[in-house]
């Protein structure tokens, strides 16, 4: 996409270290009508999927300066395959740095898009296969919106069998493509596409029933490589917490689990 082809041909620098960060909110559509999610408690749950930055020995993320505006960003990707394609591009170019992948947690990232300008890196499969479904029209990929996927229909049990069912949100279009062909066999039901940012927009501003009620879900792939990193005893894997009821949630989606209370099935 053009957008990510214009991020990455920014030229390079070093930013200092990640940690810590500030939780503040400065945006508000308008008078909460809803239930308003408190922004720190969305953050802290999004923290709980990973994202990846390109960082020295030192955890200071690689900076790139936007040509067009002169400010200096950090890339955070979405898509391990494309963060570790272009941490080994940039390690080739520039060998006396360092530089390597690290998690972070999802919502420090996205924080830090909309405080200081930094980009959210999407998956260029995951922008293509949103424009073809209903809701993904309407966002301007091209500003650095990550896919977010969904049915209106699916809900994904709680463990233990507490509480309303969740609403299943995924993060990659062929985890919730897989996930609806599991749980629709009919292929009656059909995904639809938003963004993480317009989602976290409505939670935090009241526009939803039950924000509480949304589970994000991170790419399997991703869940994975932090699982290896950390079973290696990897530094920044603890950035995906483990015991996070988004990665228990996933691994009962992607791993057939349908005993108990988990599974995911059309409501």
């Amino acid at each position: 996409m053009a957008f990510l082809a214009a991020t990455l041909a920014l030229s390079w620098s070093i930013a200092p270290p990640i940690w810590p960060r500030s939780v503040g909110h400065a945006r508000c559509a308008g008078p909460p009508t809803m239930a308003a999610l408190p922004y720190a408690e969305l953050i802290s749950a999004l923290d709980e999927l990973p994202a990846f930055a390109i960082v020295n020995a030192e955890n200071a993320p690689l900076e790139f300066e936007d040509e067009e505006t002169g400010r200096k960003v950090s890339l955070f990707f979405v898509d391990v395959a494309t963060a570790r394609a272009q941490c080994a591009r940039f390690a080739a170019q520039f060998p006396s740095l360092g530089l390597r992948l690290m998690p972070v947690g999802l919502g420090m990232a996205l924080q830090r898009s909309r405080e200081r300008g930094d980009r959210l890196v999407p998956s260029e499969a995951d922008v293509a296969a949103a424009l073809q479904l209903e809701g993904g029209g309407a966002i301007d990929w091209d500003a650095g919106d990550l896919p977010l996927f969904g049915c209106y229909q699916m809900r994904l049990p709680r463990r233990g069998g507490g509480g309303e069912p969740a609403k299943p949100l995924f993060l990659c279009h062929a985890d919730a493509k897989a996930a609806l062909a599991a749980a629709d066999p009919s292929g009656a039901l059909e995904l639809v596409a938003t963004s993480l940012q317009r989602m976290a927009d409505l939670m935090v501003d009241g526009q939803l029933d039950d924000p509480r009620g949304m589970l994000f879900l991170p790419p399997r792939a991703s869940v994975q490589y932090c699982s290896e990193r950390a079973a290696a005893g990897a530094d920044g894997a603890a950035a995906l917490r483990e015991s996070g009821a988004a990665v228990r949630a996933a691994a009962s989606v992607w791993d057939g689990e349908r005993t108990g209370s988990a599974g995911l099935f059309p409501d």
